[in-house]
């Protein structure tokens, strides 16, 4: 019996031991390992200033430890992130604001781009009906031109055939009254005087269809153009004038002509029609005094009628002491019959300088002149030096 009391006492006491270790390792494991449960669950819920307590000195602490070390690491991951996401936040405001700008400024350049193919197409239908007008400008421009040649040639050989129609007649006036004029004494005071009225209009008919004939066969008439000196054209113009120029006791300077491309006939005529009108038209009492001389004009010298030829151009200029006349009548200088002055005052008919616009228009060139009444006159003929083969037809 007391062995079994006995072996009942010691399973007693084995058993509350045995309680009492229970009791233990639940305060000593169990409960730690409750507490990094709950705060596992804590830090899954998104508290992650949650932090762990666990004083066991053993393997329980240092895991309790390294929760801690895990938490403090997702906080810093948290806050790294909540600072990522705010930066990215503001950086897409900014794109955001950025965006709505360029989408109106895109709409401001669509409404410009708008207006401006509004505009452009306006443009467009405006250019098209400028362009058809001139199109139908030119073409009446063409047909007037042709018309204007037309005519022009059609002036030309009625001035010819004109002019050559009326000599025959003009004739027999001027040869009835030479031999009226050899019986003169036979009419009175009064018919003399009559018959010497019909001479000189007879005489003053023939000056004007030669000037006519002369006028019209520049261009129908022309010759080919040749190489020619103008300081020789010169030299013969002077020599045909020498008794004029020793009537008025003139003297005629000649330095830097060249040598062009040109008619040698017209080149003669045109500068013979200008030096005798320089020493036609001369101030009383002050004996004519006429220069000649050329300047070199390159491809890109001012041309007064137009443009020069590329290969450059001279020009010519004649300058006289004489009565000049007023600039405002330079217009009609250059037209056939227009005078200045009355035919008492000088002879003439007033188609000499015509003659030398014609020429210098067939020679590619132009003439114009200025002038001041009473100081003399400066006639300018500016001439191509060459011309393309056909040019002179």
């Amino acid at each position: 019996y007391f062995s079994m009391v006995r072996i009942g006492a010691l399973l007693l006491v084995g058993l509350l031991a045995s309680v009492l270790a229970s009791l233990f390792l639940a305060r000593k494991m169990v409960a730690p390992i409750q507490m990094l449960q709950n705060s596992a669950a804590r830090i899954a819920a998104g508290a992650l200033e949650q932090t762990i307590d666990i004083r066991t000195g053993d393997e329980l602490e240092e895991l309790g430890e390294e929760f801690n070390r895990m938490s403090a690491r997702l906080r810093e991951s948290q806050a790294d992130l909540e600072q990522q996401v705010e930066d990215r936040t503001a950086d897409l405001v900014k794109t955001n604001e950025q965006l709505h700008v360029e989408i109106f400024e895109r709409e401001q350049t669509q409404e410009e781009l708008v207006a401006f193919t509004a505009k452009l197409e306006q443009s467009n239908e405006q250019l098209h009906v400028e362009i058809f007008e001139r199109e139908q400008a030119q073409e009446e421009l063409t047909a007037f031109t042709a018309k204007l040649e037309q005519s022009n040639q059609e002036l030309q050989t009625f001035a010819s055939v004109a002019a050559h129609d009326l000599q025959e007649p003009l004739r027999k006036v001027q040869a009835f009254g030479d031999r009226l004029a050899k019986c003169s004494d036979m009419l009175s005071e009064q018919g003399r005087d009559y018959l010497s009225r019909m001479l000189d209009a007879a005489t003053r008919m023939r000056s004007l269809i030669d000037d006519l004939l002369t006028f019209s066969r520049v261009t129908t008439q022309g010759q080919p153009f040749v190489r020619v000196d103008l300081t020789q054209v010169i030299q013969e113009v002077l020599s045909d004038l020498e008794v004029r120029i020793e009537d008025v006791g003139g003297t005629v300077e000649v330095d830097g002509l060249p040598t062009l491309d040109a008619d040698p006939l017209q080149m003669r005529q045109l500068f013979q029609n200008i030096i005798g009108n320089a020493l036609k038209y001369h101030l009383p009492g002050r004996p004519p005094v006429v220069k000649v001389h050329g300047q070199f004009l390159n491809g890109h010298a001012h041309h007064p009628e137009g443009s020069p030829p590329a290969q450059g151009s001279w020009q010519i200029t004649v300058e006289d002491n004489g009565i000049g006349f007023d600039e405002k009548y330079l217009d009609r200088l250059f037209v056939i019959f227009q005078r200045l002055h009355g035919r008492g005052e000088y002879e003439g008919n007033g188609v000499g300088l015509a003659i030398c616009r014609k020429i210098a228009e067939r020679h590619g060139g132009s003439i114009t002149a200025k002038s001041t009444q009473g100081e003399g006159s400066t006639f300018v003929v500016t001439v191509p030096i060459t011309h393309s083969e056909g040019e002179s037809a």
